[in-house]
């Protein structure tokens, strides 16, 4: 009785909702449904009632699992910091995972009064429903947590294109901006445009757009950043030129 899509099944779920060592789904879990059905000593309805109660404990181990998992990623996303701006993006994520747990809670409620068959159809509902809900929301925590990272990395980087904008201003004035201004417009840019992009990421994770689109924008805005950090490299070696030194 027991199939081997099934017992695929269980084993594809248990690695979706693994969390720790407690929710870990061993293979002997499912070799033992199995193995039921191969016992010459069992009547045929002592197997279907060993049967039933051994995946109805493994489906309910699975689903905890699944919550526990919601419960950790409940307690990541609490711990990201974001800008007041972004507090919108956490708390919509929020209620997804919300979500997820009144998923699982009614999947596992209908576990107690399921048949072999019933069994089998829960299983790959949560199955189904992990790949297309589940994971893309696993993502996207994880997408807003590398994002709310990035910020203090583009408050250094405002930061020092303010401070190159007044050491450039004071070159100016002592008409030392000749070789500067091209590559003050250059740095200027690049900035421009990795702030631009980090922006553009942000509206991603707040409009739910697929989690690859959201990572791509997020690891453009870095890429861009970096340039702007050469950019900033650049030019400071310029400026050491230009400054004036003391005479000993």
């Amino acid at each position: 009785m027991a199939s081997t899509a099934f017992a695929a099944g269980f084993s594809n779920i248990a690695r979706a909702a693994e969390a720790g060592t407690d929710c870990t789904i061993a293979a002997s879990d499912v070799a033992a449904i199995a193995a039921i059905e191969t016992d010459p000593s069992l009547s045929a309805s002592e197997e279907l009632t060993q049967e039933l109660a051994a995946r109805k404990a493994l489906l309910s181990k699975v689903i905890a699992c699944a919550e526990n998992n919601v419960t950790e990623q409940g307690a990541a996303l609490n711990n990201i910091t974001v800008p007041s701006a972004a507090s919108n993006v956490q708390s919509i994520l929020a209620g997804k995972l919300n979500d997820a747990t009144n998923y699982y809670n009614a999947e596992l409620a209908k576990v107690s009064t399921a048949g072999i068959a019933g069994t089998k159809e829960i299983a790959q509902e949560v199955l189904s429903w992990n790949t297309a809900n589940y994971d893309p929301l696993a993502e996207e925590i994880a997408n807003l947590d590398l994002w709310s990272h990035n910020q203090a990395l583009f408050t250094t980087a405002q930061n020092r294109m303010n401070q190159t904008n007044n050491i450039v201003s004071f070159l100016e004035s002592a008409g030392q901006n000749t070789a500067l201004e091209g590559d003050l417009s250059t740095t200027q840019a690049d900035f421009q445009s990795a702030l631009a992009e980090h922006n553009v990421a942000e509206n991603a994770l707040a409009e739910s757009l697929p989690p690859d689109q959201a990572l791509a924008l997020i690891q453009q805005s870095l890429a861009d950043l970096a340039t702007a950090y050469q950019d900033f490299s650049t030019i400071n070696n310029l400026i050491q030129t230009l400054l004036p030194t003391n005479a000993n």
